[in-house]
């Protein structure tokens, strides 16, 4: 189990799955630690078959049923971009809980299912289940990769209002990149600058990409700055000012 899960840690997926393979034609019964850790190992397109073979010992060794291991599928699914299946895991679950939901709801915003997540969000919170900050984040990015500017808002807006959670720094990034991807730079920046955190370069790059987008130059040049100011060793500000420039003609 260690070696499996030290391979997987240090990204040698390859070597996890094969050390598993050959476990399991050893006869050496693997417990729900070992299928937990080579699920982690199974991440791309490529890994969708491995993901699948795993998926059916664990049926047959009875862990499928366990909601921590349920929970590891549903992520291994939509890692391997097939939220279709995680959603065919969900289903198999008999008592769900806030971490079932949001692992669903992630699946589906990974994946470029922006709506779909909104709608699974909106259906966790008719079941009653009180949404997260885990969850928050996951259907803010749903909403910024989908172009859902008056969702994402709202979604923003509902946290405290709703749900009396406090947004952290990374609800902000999404809100960021909500915004910026719809166009609205100006309340982007207004958003970065109000933020009850001291901001780190990754709100400011995520502006100037969007600043890249929609050809808001003297607004990249300024998130540039902050950038340099923040990092100065990171060279993406000047690759993507440049582009702004160079793409306004």
């Amino acid at each position: 189990n260690s070696i499996i899960t030290a391979y997987v840690q240090s990204g040698h997926s390859k070597e996890a799955f094969g050390l598993f393979k050959a476990m399991d034609l050893e006869g050496v019964e693997a417990t729900k630690i070992t299928f937990l850790a080579v699920l982690g190992a199974c991440t791309g397109t490529n890994s969708l078959a491995h993901g699948k073979l795993v998926h059916t010992l664990m049926v047959d060794a009875g862990f499928a049923v366990d909601i921590t291991a349920a929970t590891a599928l549903i992520t291994m699914y939509a890692n391997c971009g097939a939220p279709e299946a995680s959603k065919a895991v969900f289903l198999q679950i008999s008592h769900h809980n806030c971490i079932t939901w949001a692992s669903l709801v992630a699946a589906y915003a990974h994946n470029g299912r922006g709506k779909a997540a909104v709608d699974f969000f909106r259906l966790m919170c008719l079941e009653a289940f009180k949404p997260n900050q885990i969850a928050f984040v996951n259907v803010l990015h749903a909403c910024s990769h989908g172009g859902l500017l008056e969702c994402g808002t709202s979604f923003f807006q509902s946290m405290v209002s709703d749900y009396g959670l406090e947004p952290i720094f990374e609800h902000y990034v999404c809100m960021v990149d909500v915004l910026g991807r719809s166009g609205r730079t100006d309340i982007a920046e207004n958003l970065i600058l109000e933020m009850p955190f001291e901001p780190d370069g990754l709100p400011w790059t995520v502006l100037l990409a969007a600043c890249k987008i929609h050809h808001d130059v003297k607004r990249g040049a300024r998130a540039a700055e902050k950038i340099v100011e923040l990092d100065p060793k990171r060279c993406v500000a000047y690759t993507l000012l440049a582009n702004a420039y160079s793409g306004s003609g």
